[in-house]
C-alpha cells in the first residue's frame, strides 16, 4: 500500500491533515468518508530509496510548553483531540 498525505474537513468544518496508507485514491476517499471526513486534497508520499530513521530526544522545554498549552485549552473547554490538533 502507498502512503498519502491528505487535507480534509470534519463535520464541523474544521480542517484536518494527516497521513494514511491506502491502496489508491479511491480507497483513501472511502476510508476518510467512513471516518466522517470530507477529502479536499491528497498527494502520494514518494518512497525514498535512502530512508533514514533518525531518533531525536524531545527537549524538556518543548514538553513543558505542550502541557501548558493543553492545560490552557482544557480550562477553556476545548476537547482534548481538538486541542492536540490545534497544537500540532
Amino acid at each position: 500500500m502507498d502512503r498519502y498525505k491528505y487535507k480534509a474537513f470534519n463535520k464541523t468544518g474544521r480542517p484536518v491533515r494527516g497521513v494514511i496508507s491506502a491502496a489508491n485514491e479511491t480507497d483513501l476517499y472511502n476510508q476518510l468518508q467512513s471516518a466522517n471526513l470530507e477529502l479536499v486534497s491528497c498527494a502520494m508520499i514518494k518512497k525514498s530509496k535512502y530512508s533514514i530513521n533518525i531518533r531525536r530526544k524531545v527537549k524538556i522545554r518543548d514538553l513543558i510548553q505542550l502541557f501548558i498549552a493543553l492545560e490552557q485549552m482544557h480550562a477553556a473547554g476545548v476537547p482534548m483531540l481538538e486541542a492536540l490538533g490545534d497544537i500540532r
